[in-house]
């Protein structure tokens, strides 16, 4: 939880800063499905932090969806590589290497 500074000290007090918790920035909320379990739509619609979701739906909206069954023929292919501190390296380079790829997954190797 977040609390209020003192305006002439600049200490925290024990004034929480807001009421409601902040789960998603309002320009994303409205854009963002929120899937929740089956019954429950009513109760995150008048929920804290969850009633600024715009587009809520139920589990079983979901799985009716066929959204589970996507697939693709495309092979992802590496689209750079990075040393741990996000410097780009080539192929050369020995250690611990992070590739990206074109499907925007990354994942972490060990070059030797």
């Amino acid at each position: 939880m977040e609390y209020k500074r003192d305006e002439d000290t600049g200490e925290l007090t024990d004034e929480p800063l807001r009421t409601e918790p902040i789960l998603c920035h309002p320009e994303f909320s409205s854009r963002i499905p929120l899937y929740v379990p089956d019954g429950s739509v009513d109760a995150y619609r008048s929920a804290p932090g969850w009633k600024n979701f715009t587009q809520i739906y139920t589990l079983s909206d979901l799985e009716a969806s066929g959204i589970d069954n996507v697939s693709s023929d495309i092979q992802a292919v590496e689209t750079g590589r990075y040393d741990i501190n996000g410097r780009p390296v080539d192929g050369e380079y020995r250690g611990v290497v992070v590739v990206r790829y074109s499907d925007g997954s990354v994942r972490k190797e060990l070059a030797r």
